[in-house]
């Protein structure tokens, strides 16, 4: 009895310290703005705030210590790749975008090729195509 305590005990301790547990499933934690190279490439020197969060949203981490800048901010923490982190930056005066900094990269040209080889499906024409077979089955 006293060492299945202990066990338990043990089992305890090691959990509350992070230590991972096999057979323990973690779930996957997203913090912040998940920013695309598509999004971020269209903010402009000249731009207002307005439109900026128009096209970003609103930011994070947004005026509290500096009113001349935005912060977006984004991480993911998972279990099988650890911590990926996003930083985009939007620097101010007299409420006009002045500059941006960013970590966000273009997506790789082999990703680009298949996004274009892919034609949308549109959705309306499916269902219309769809909504004849019904018919013409119906008829027959």
């Amino acid at each position: 009895m006293r060492q299945l305590i202990i066990l338990i005990l043990c089992a305890v301790a090691l959990t509350a310290c992070g230590i991972k547990v096999p057979g323990v499933h973690r779930i996957p934690v997203q913090q912040g703005n998940y920013l695309e190279y598509k999004d971020v490439s269209q903010v402009k020197v000249g731009m207002s705030r307005d439109d900026v969060k128009a096209i970003l949203g609103t930011p994070v981490v947004g005026a509290l210590f500096n009113k001349s800048r935005w912060e977006y901010v984004y991480k993911l923490r998972t279990e099988k790749y650890g911590l990926f982190e996003n930083l985009y930056t939007v620097y101010f005066e007299d409420d006009l975008v002045t500059r941006f900094e960013s970590d966000i990269e273009p997506p790789k040209e082999e990703e680009v090729l298949e996004a274009e080889i892919v034609e949308p499906v549109d959705a309306a024409a499916e269902a219309l195509e769809k909504a004849e077979e019904i018919l013409e089955q119906g008829e027959q």
